[in-house]
C-alpha cells in the first residue's frame, strides 16, 4: 500500500522547483513586470516561466470521463428493457378483471420507453412529452387514491392484495417515466 500512496502523491504533487541548480524567485508585479504574466515563477539563468516537471512514467495519463463512451449505449438498453418489462406487464393482464385498463396502463410506458431507446432524443419531443406528462399524472393521481383505500382497509401485507400490486405497478411506471422525462433537461 505504501507504494500506491508513494505514486499518488508524486502524480499529484505541487510543481517542484527546478533541480539544475537555478534558484526560484518571485516575478516582480504591475508596472515592473514587464512582458512577463504577474505573479510567475521565473528562474534566474533558466530563460522562461518554469513549466510543470513531467509525470512519473510509471503512472498513465488520467483517463477521460468514461460517460461518453458507454452511458448512451446503456441507457438505450435500460429503456429497451423497461420497454419489454412494461410490454410484458401488459401481456399478462389478459386473465384480470379489468384487463383492458390495466393493458392500456402498461402499454402506453412500453411504447414511450421502447421509443426513448431507439432514439433518446424523442424525449425532446412535444408530442412524447405531452403523453409522458399526462400519463405519469394520472399515474400518480390514481396510485394516489390506491394507496389511501390501502391504508382505510388492509389488514395484511399489500403486497398480497390485488391494490397493492397494482400500486406498485403504478409507483414503476411513474418512476420510469419521470426518469425519462427529466432526460431531456
Amino acid at each position: 500500500m505504501g507504494n500506491i500512496a508513494q505514486l499518488k502523491q508524486c502524480y499529484f504533487a505541487a510543481p517542484r522547483a527546478p533541480t539544475s541548480g537555478h534558484r526560484t524567485t518571485e516575478a516582480p508585479r504591475g508596472k515592473e513586470a514587464g512582458a512577463g504574466r504577474a505573479g510567475a515563477r521565473r528562474t534566474e539563468g533558466a530563460g522562461p516561466v518554469d513549466s510543470p516537471p513531467p509525470r512519473p512514467a510509471a503512472l498513465p495519463e488520467p483517463m477521460a470521463p468514461a460517460e461518453g463512451r458507454w452511458a448512451p449505449a446503456l441507457w438505450r438498453a435500460c429503456n429497451g428493457l423497461m420497454a419489454a418489462f412494461f410490454a410484458l406487464a401488459a401481456l399478462v393482464q389478459v386473465n384480470d378483471p379489468d384487463a383492458g385498463l390495466w393493458m392500456v396502463v402498461y402499454t402506453i410506458p412500453a411504447v414511450l420507453t421502447l421509443l426513448v431507446g431507439l432514439n433518446p432524443l424523442v424525449t425532446g419531443n412535444l408530442i412524447w412529452k405531452s403523453v409522458s406528462a399526462i400519463h405519469m399524472f394520472v399515474c400518480i393521481v390514481w396510485a394516489a387514491g390506491l394507496a389511501h383505500y390501502l391504508l382505510l382497509h388492509t389488514q395484511r401485507n399489500i403486497l398480497h392484495e390485488e391494490e397493492g400490486r397494482e400500486l406498485f405497478g403504478l409507483v414503476i411506471i411513474t418512476a420510469w417515466m419521470s426518469l425519462c422525462h427529466s432526460s431531456s433537461k
